[in-house]
């Protein structure tokens, strides 16, 4: 997991390298808890209960919620990539957030995707230092992520990891790029 780090901060500055910490730093426990083999072991299709990403984190004080997941361009490696766009809400009265914390992370099978790499390119609208900079409390943001994909037809299995309530199980979806 060192390796994706390495590589990604190299490919978009910090925006996209730290996306992969995240994922990273919890990716054990977020296939551990089976949310890759349900995406490789569901039929294909949005299998889930839910039609797109959803995500209440830290008892509801943080709403993470998907707008767009969609292929995405070539990264300046050559390799294919999907793009998810997140609205992210800072319900704190008083508290700044590190829109990262409440990002969520994609797999292919057992396997984390590695962020897309653009330094020379980037798709529209892309900012990799969105998820970087604080939120202030009450504030409502867009980000964007983007990640290489092993296989262009396999499902994206789409899971986040509340790092502010461990015990909360938050719902997978799943995205099929066919």
């Amino acid at each position: 997991s060192s390796d994706r780090t390495s590589s990604s901060s190299g490919g978009s500055d910090s925006g996209s390298g730290s996306s992969s910490g995240s994922g990273s730093s919890s990716g054990s426990k977020g296939t551990g808890s089976s949310s890759g083999s349900k995406g490789t072991g569901s039929s294909k299709g949005n299998s889930g209960t839910q039609d797109h990403y959803v995500a209440d984190l830290a008892g509801g004080t943080i709403h993470v919620e998907s707008t767009k997941i969609e292929l995405g361009p070539r990264d300046d490696d050559g390799d294919p990539t999907v793009i998810g766009t997140f609205t992210i809400t800072n319900n704190y009265t008083e508290k700044e957030l590190a829109p990262l914390l409440a990002l969520p992370v994609m797999a292919q099978g057992e396997e984390l995707l590695s962020p897309g790499t653009f330094i020379n390119t980037s798709p529209d609208g892309y900012d990799p230092l969105a998820s970087q900079k604080k939120m202030k409390a009450g504030e409502t943001r867009t980000v964007m992520i983007t990640a290489k994909l092993k296989s262009q037809t396999d499902i994206v299995t789409v899971f986040g990891i509340d790092m502010f309530d461990e015990s909360n199980e938050i719902e997978p979806y799943f995205w099929d790029p066919k």
